[in-house]
């Protein structure tokens, strides 16, 4: 007698495998890509969140330096020729040659990541460039170019309100514009250029960086990381530098936060 053949089992047809089709894998695609266009924004908010903290750090280090400079020297002030030691901010060896230097021992601290970031998506950096500086100091402090009619503050016992004094701030490195019924009217005819932040009469002066946050992506409507005489860091935009540089100019503007 012949041994039994056991026969294998046939997979019914429903439990066969099969791939997915070309509609299925087009809907997941578009709802990938949906994923994408409502999360991207959010991180790149929270990408700014945090340039602004390192941003406000770092400021706040540069007015540290600046504290202990004047301590070591009587309440003599360091002047907007001197923190650094030359205008160009592409420079790596400027910032060491300045007079903070011997208290900060860091060049990070001198330029703010959204800065990068912005210059290089407008077009202001490129490839092979980079900025070792986006800070400036206000111009009125240790003038010794006599640009416009400074009060040329030279010691901490000639400052009335330091919560009230701009000592470091950031600047564009294009010209920012507004709209106050003049579609592209100029804010300021110079850029980022000479570590001063000079505040003459306007037009001509520099203004305050406006690429922190800019609402509805116009960079030039966005807020600016600001340093004061009293040790704070502030964030706002303002079109009033002048009354920012200046201590005998009041009222004081009134910041967007």
């Amino acid at each position: 007698m012949s041994p039994c053949r056991r026969s294998s089992p046939r997979r019914p047809p429903a439990a066969r495998c099969r791939g997915f089709t070309l509609i299925e894998m087009l809907v997941v695609v578009a709802v990938l890509m949906l994923l994408m266009a409502i999360l991207a924004p959010m991180f790149a908010s929270v990408t700014e969140y945090v340039r602004v903290i390192v941003c406000k750090a770092r400021v706040h280090q540069l007015l540290i330096a600046f504290g202990r400079y004047a301590v070591d020297n009587n309440g003599g002030l360091t002047g907007h020729r001197f923190w650094v030691g030359n205008s160009d901010w592409t420079d790596p060896n400027h910032v060491q040659q300045g007079t903070l230097w011997k208290y900060t021992g860091d060049a990070d601290l001198y330029w703010c990541p959204s800065f990068l970031a912005a210059a290089r998506a407008n077009g202001y950096l490129t490839a092979g460039f980079t900025s070792y500086r986006t800070y400036s100091m206000n111009w009125n402090i240790y003038d010794t170019d006599g640009w416009g009619n400074t009060e040329n503050i030279q010691n901490m016992r000639q400052i009335s309100d330091a919560a009230e004094l701009l000592v470091f701030a950031e600047e564009n490195p294009w010209t920012p514009t507004y709209d106050p019924g003049k579609s592209g009217m100029t804010v300021a005819w110079f850029t980022l250029n000479d570590a001063s932040l000079c505040a003459s009469d306007w037009p001509h002066r520099d203004s305050l960086a406006t690429f922190h946050y800019p609402p509805g992506g116009n960079v030039n409507k966005g807020l600016s990381v600001c340093g004061f005489a009293d040790g704070n860091v502030r964030m706002g935009y303002t079109m009033d530098t002048l009354a920012l540089c200046l201590q005998r100019v009041y009222p004081k503007p009134k910041w967007r936060f």
